[in-house]
């Protein structure tokens, strides 16, 4: 038998085998066919079949195909296509590390049986090396605290070789699916992360070649979720402690432009910002506890919702669609928050006309303002509760005294008129009193009339009515010390503190009312 031999020259020449070299030798090369793609919903039907499932991804109107996370049951995953699927985790109570659970099969569509090697590689098409080696026991631990691991479709770890990497056995024609496991950490336990998609590719390895390099790979994306709520800034983000406060003026006309502070409403910009790697909108509530002052001048508090508007170039744009809660609450929806983008808002306060101002007795308290941003998909809750509100002195108030005017008499005959005076300020006032003297001729009667008696009723229970005549000592009785016919001066008060006389440490309520009931006699 003859031939040729190549030498290590390069140079070909001539070479003849020994007699005794006759046998006949051929060597036939196998090359393994494996498709690594995502979930087969028909393992038996030829060729990659489309899950029998559907899910919905964040802010879609409608389902595609795909399914929900095995051991994650809020986490729906998306077959894009054969070789890509998008999980959309939501967010959790918790900081410990995230888990998503893909589901992929492996098709064996060689003439032989394959035991298949598993492992994260570093590109989609055939040829990638494992990103790390695994641990013995079939883990592969990536950077920033990421670690992939593979098991049955049971969860039960698959059986790994000498090296640690996982092992699939396939049957010639056979599609077996296997789990692949993905634990990172938990980005939406801090608001300050910045998380991006997190991209694992599953490379797959024949073991009928010679080498470690993936035949065919397939890729599963996770979306982690993640949002900032507070107040605006310019750039992308929020301010976590700025403490904006605004004023009002309750009484004043509303309004919902940001560089006013003379209306009734308090204006405060806010940010939802979508740092997250999908799309989703957003819940907001937001309510402040406003102490108002009722007619009869007790204090209560009442519940005053957040409005939200939109966004139209710096100022409030339209409200946001809300509904009213069992409590009187209101929930408002958002649009989409773009992924990586922010929603801007307007939290408009509207003060009711009887609010109490912040400042009583010497003592500022401003109101604050409590909000709330619930992502609808995510599940994310954030609150922001660092805005103030001042509820400023109205200017256009004041105290209003009216007085009665007495009817005609002849002379010797007795008339009766009646002096009230109500506080219409949204905070107390001190060393008020009420005077009816013959100072002034042209509104007292005194000058035509001689006084015969007087009393007077409260609209508050605290204090007591005291009296006093022609600028004597506080008393308790409507009888002058001196005689009737002496009475020039009158006046009433309400002594609050106890010490006998009304002066700067008496206070007299907001809303308060003073009613004097005079009697005289027509000269």
């Amino acid at each position: 038998m003859s031939g040729t031999e190549v030498f290590d020259a390069g140079v070909i020449a001539p070479k003849t085998e020994a007699s005794t070299d006759l046998q006949f030798s051929r060597a036939v090369i196998y090359t393994p066919s494996i498709f690594n793609g995502v979930i087969d919903g028909d393992p038996l039907a030829p060729g990659q079949q489309p899950p029998t499932t559907t899910v919905t991804p964040p802010t879609s109107p409608t389902s595609v195909p795909g399914y929900v996370d095995p051991t994650r049951p809020g986490t729906n995953i998306v077959a894009v296509n054969a070789d890509n699927q998008i999980a959309y985790p939501k967010a959790d109570v918790d900081s410990v590390a995230d888990t998503v659970v893909f589901l992929n099969s492996l098709t064996n569509g060689g003439t032989l049986s394959d035991t298949v090697r598993l492992f994260p590689t570093d590109r989609t098409g055939p040829g990638g090396i494992s990103l790390v080696t695994p641990s013995t026991a079939g883990v592969f631990t990536l950077p920033d605290g990421v670690t992939v691991r593979f098991t049955d479709l049971t969860g039960t770890p698959l059986p790994v070789d000498g090296s640690g990497y996982p092992l699939l056995t396939v049957a010639s024609g056979q599609t077996l699916g296997y789990r692949t496991v993905v634990t990172y950490p938990d980005y939406d336990a801090n608001p300050a992360n910045d998380p991006s998609p997190l991209v694992i590719v599953v490379g797959a390895d024949s073991g009928n070649d010679g080498e470690l390099l993936s035949d065919d790979a397939s890729t599963n994306t996770i979306y982690p979720p993640q949002l900032q709520f507070g107040d605006a800034t310019t750039a992308l983000g929020t301010a976590p402690t700025p403490n904006p406060v605004q004023s009002v003026v309750p009484g004043a006309a509303s309004g919902t432009a940001t560089a006013m502070n003379t209306d009734s409403s308090a204006v405060f910009p806010m940010d939802l910002a979508n740092l997250g790697a999908y799309n989703d909108t957003y819940a907001l509530t937001g309510t402040v506890d406003v102490p108002v002052i009722a007619a009869d001048s007790t204090v209560s508090s009442q519940t005053v919702n957040v409005r939200y508007f939109s966004d139209n170039s710096g100022q409030p744009g339209t409200e946001l669609p809300f509904v009213t809660n069992g409590n009187g609450t209101r929930t408002y929806t958002t649009g989409t928050g773009i992924a990586n983008m922010e929603l801007k808002v307007f939290a408009v306060v509207d003060m009711p006309a009887n609010a109490q101002a912040t400042t009583v007795n010497g003592v500022t308290t401003n109101l604050i303002v409590k909000q709330r941003a619930e992502a609808v998909y995510s599940t994310i809750v954030r609150e922001d509760n660092n805005d103030e509100i001042v509820v400023v002195q109205p200017n256009n108030k004041g105290v209003t005294l009216t007085k009665t005017e007495p009817g005609s008499a002849l002379p010797g005959a007795t008339l009766s008129y009646t002096i009230t005076a109500k506080n219409n300020y949204n905070a107390v006032l001190k060393n008020f009193y009420v005077t009816e003297s013959n100072t002034n001729p042209n509104t007292n009667v005194f000058t035509w009339a001689t006084f015969s008696s007087v009393s007077a009723t409260k609209t508050f229970a605290a204090g007591t009515v005291l009296y006093r005549f022609n600028g004597g000592t506080w008393q308790t009785s409507a009888l002058p010390a001196i005689a009737v016919s002496a009475v020039t001066s009158v006046d009433v008060g309400v002594d609050t503190n106890a010490n006998g006389s009304v002066d700067g440490n008496d206070l007299f309520p907001a809303q308060g009312g003073l009613t004097l009931t005079f009697q005289v006699i027509i000269k």
